[in-house]
């Protein structure tokens, strides 16, 4: 399980490399801002930089992504807490409702890469199917364990 939520994280970090850099400040599809960032882990101008990223990556396939930060998920399932944070905002695209989340919670040291579909043929879990790029992932929570959210954003 640890290496698909890996996987997918990878994936999603690695269309930030691969979609051109478009500004655009565009909100989700519910109009909710893709990039909730509670602890305070970005400056103005990263998660400015970071929700546009996200608005083209979400337009091109389709597919809500989005970034929660919090300082503490209180003894939650990360995959849990970031499972309810998407469909309590409304956040999903499509017919299926699809997206991808990355939720990092400080204080717990934890996080979790969720993938939200209505039809698992269809989607947010189409779009983003599991591959081994350990090795980017690797690289991934090497920054995020060294404090360096927004290289790890933009890996």
């Amino acid at each position: 399980m640890k290496k698909k939520i890996l996987a997918l994280l990878t994936l999603i970090l690695m269309l930030f490399i691969f979609v051109p850099y478009v500004p655009s400040y565009a909100d989700s599809s519910n109009g909710t801002s893709r990039v909730t960032d509670d602890a305070d882990l970005l400056t103005d101008s990263e998660e400015r930089q970071l929700e546009d990223k996200l608005a083209s990556i979400s337009e091109k396939y389709k597919c809500d992504v989005i970034v929660i930060t919090v300082n503490s998920i209180n003894n939650t399932d990360p995959n849990k807490y970031a499972n309810d944070f998407f469909t309590s905002k409304g956040f999903g695209m499509g017919k299926t409702d699809s997206g991808v989340s990355l939720l990092i919670s400080i204080e717990d040291r934890d996080w979790a890469v969720t993938a939200h579909s209505k039809s698992a043929k269809k989607g947010a879990q189409k779009i983003f199917p599991y591959t081994k790029t350990d090795s980017i992932c690797e690289a991934i929570l090497s920054n995020l364990s060294a404090g360096n959210y927004n290289s790890a954003f933009n890996e």
